[in-house]
């Protein structure tokens, strides 16, 4: 139902352009926009494919709308995957009593609600990493080949998944170190066998990568690409040793990263890029982002009982930690670790901080570990009553944004109105919502569209615009920031109430 009333976000054709295009063996980023595209939303196109073989004469004229609304349906898929490894993990780490509640915690997070049905990467990114974590736990504690083999499948599907997932690469060899040291306490983790079963892990990661592109452009060496950022541009100048050494990798998987960087560097607001700045707290930058940008808009965007319960188990988990020393450390490693390091290099590091939705994938682990800190509390009445009451306050604060999810701010934003101006990127409008200022006028006959001109009267404009958010785009509707809205519809939507223009003008 939700699916079905929402808009066509902001991102999603480009994802369907492109993975028509990989379908038709065209893996190359031609578009400017096709940067951090992903083969692996092509499952959306499963729904005309198959109308299409039932009639081959099939033919819309709406632009793609009407797939990329069917194939809404098939993304669901990863939300689906990835709350079963949840629950399988949680039932092997909690028991058959708790494992459904990390499991309930994740399907009921307002971001897994509004990007379950959402055409691109973040819930695929949830899945693969969800289910490499799990398997490499399995590994650790079994050593069966088979979790080696689907660990390394994983990992190479979450390096074309989402660039930042490059990072698996480094993380999941030093959790399997540290798991080595606290067993054995030494650094015979470099054996024959262990370096063995690394070689093959990244013979499989590699042709995992190189299928997923055709193997396009792998036999091509560094000195062969005309990249656009300074950053590969100053490699392919200072690595003349490797110049004419193939790199043994598709070309559009460097492309993309190529693709990053020159957005990030040229800065926020050009035309055909996919960086548009950062804004947080009232703060804007157009050419990096803030260290506390996702801590200043998780604040806002998660439930406050999850908040609560996140701050007491983290303090009551270092407490296990040094000073009884005896709570399950593989799996507080496992957890903990990807979040921690995910959380420096996307808060330090990255300048695409333009929605919370990036770090989703984050999201199972830390539910497994609310679980697993909530079971091992010695389960008093009074702490009954004050678990069942933030449950109660959970669902009713998100059941209150029912077919809104992606415009969620939890109690803290008491304002609803104003919170655009704290967090203006796809965390609050995505574009699901874009039609909604037409569906607002039709219902109230005294508002009309905003003029790009100082005029009186009841408007119904994107807040996103009157903050001119998209830099690229014309400041048509500056003139309103002289003017207080009084109201707001779905969360993106000012509502201005004018009756007469100020000196301003």
């Amino acid at each position: 139902m939700y699916i079905a009333e929402r808009d066509i976000c902001n991102d999603e054709p480009g994802y369907m352009e492109y993975a028509k295009r990989w379908m038709h063996g065209h893996a190359e980023r031609v578009e400017a926009l096709d940067d951090s595209k992903t083969p692996i939303v092509a499952i959306a196109w499963l729904p005309r494919i198959f109308e299409q073989v039932v009639n081959k004469q099939v033919k819309y004229n709406d632009w793609g709308r009407s797939d990329q609304e069917a194939g809404r349906y098939l993304m669901i898929l990863f939300t689906m995957v990835t709350a079963i490894y949840i629950f399988f993990w949680s039932r092997k780490l909690l028991g058959e009593r708790w494992c459904l509640l990390p499991v309930a915690l994740f399907l009921f997070d307002p971001l897994v609600l509004a990007h379950s049905g959402i055409i691109g990467s973040d819930m695929a990114s949830a899945a693969v990493c969800t289910a490499a974590f799990f398997h490499l736990w399995q590994y650790l504690l079994y050593k069966k080949q088979k979790d080696i083999l689907l660990l390394s499948l994983l990992m190479g599907i979450a390096c074309i998944t989402k660039q930042n997932l490059i990072l698996l690469l480094f993380i999941v060899p030093l959790i399997g170190f540290c798991n080595h040291l606290l067993q054995h306490g030494t650094t015979t983790f470099f054996s024959k066998k262990n370096i063995l079963t690394a070689c093959f892990s990244a013979l499989i990661v590699w042709l995992v990568i190189n299928a997923s592109f055709y193997f396009q452009g792998s036999s091509n060496s560094l000195s062969s690409y005309h990249f656009a950022s300074s950053t590969f541009i100053n490699l392919q100048q200072d690595a003349t040793f490797f110049s004419g050494m193939p790199l043994l990798l598709p070309e559009p998987f460097i492309k993309g990263f190529d693709m990053i960087q020159y957005h990030a560097q040229i800065g926020g607001g050009q035309p055909l890029s996919t960086y548009n700045g950062v804004f947080v707290w009232g703060q804007e930058n157009m050419h990096h982002g803030f260290w506390y940008y996702y801590f200043a808009v998780g604040i806002f965007k998660t439930p406050l009982p999850i908040i609560l319960i996140s701050l007491v188990g983290f303090i009551k988990l270092m407490h296990h930690v040094f000073f009884k020393r005896s709570w399950l450390k593989l799996e507080l490693i496992l957890l903990l670790l990807p979040i921690l390091i995910f959380g420096v290099v996307l808060s330090f590091f990255n300048p695409f901080q333009i929605g919370i939705r990036h770090i989703i994938f984050l999201l199972p682990c830390l539910y497994i570990l609310i679980g697993m800190f909530i079971k091992h509390l010695s389960i008093s009445k009074n702490k009954k009553i004050m678990f069942s009451v933030l449950a109660i306050w959970q669902c009713i604060s998100i059941v209150a944004y029912y077919n809104n999810y992606m415009a969620y701010t939890n109690e803290l934003a008491l304002n609803k109105t104003n919170i655009v101006k704290w967090i203006s990127d796809s965390s609050i409008d995505y574009g699901q919502n874009n039609s909604y200022v037409q569906k607002y006028i039709q219902q109230h006959e005294d508002f009309r569209a905003a003029d790009t001109f100082p005029s009186v009267g009841q408007f119904a404009v994107r807040a996103l615009n009157v903050l001119h958010v998209n830099k690229a785009e014309p400041d048509k509707f500056g003139w309103l920031r002289n003017y207080q809205p009084y109201g707001n519809y779905k969360g993106t939507i000012w509502l201005y109430d004018i009756k007469e223009l100020t000196n301003k003008q």
